[in-house]
């Protein structure tokens, strides 16, 4: 069974997560820096639509990026699936995937 990118295991470099991380911050900031008040309210929508749709979203890593929070403990997850993707979501926001969840 192939393995999914949400999946933290033992072996995985923190280094290599914390590179994942860098570069979805660098994409979210680019996004805000471009329209300041349109992409902070999708970016806060989109935060509240997966904390409603996932109790346990305090367990994904890309979610604390998006609110901008730090995590209490290691995130046993890091991205969520499919349209709830965090990384989908700003490639949407960013015009780069057109097919993505569009709150």
């Amino acid at each position: 069974m192939e393995k999914s990118k949400n999946e933290f295991e033992g072996n995985t470099e923190d280094s290599d997560i914390e590179t994942a991380v860098a570069g979805l911050r660098d994409k979210m900031l680019a996004i805000i820096r471009e329209n300041p008040v349109g992409a902070s309210e999708r970016i806060n929508e989109f935060g509240r639509y997966l904390q409603s749709e996932y109790p346990d979203c305090l367990d994904y890593r890309a979610y604390h990026l998006l609110i901008g929070s730090t995590p209490q403990k290691k995130c046993s997850k890091f991205d969520f699936f499919g349209e709830d993707s965090v990384e989908n979501f700003l490639n949407s926001l960013a015009g780069k995937n057109p097919g993505a969840r569009d709150d």
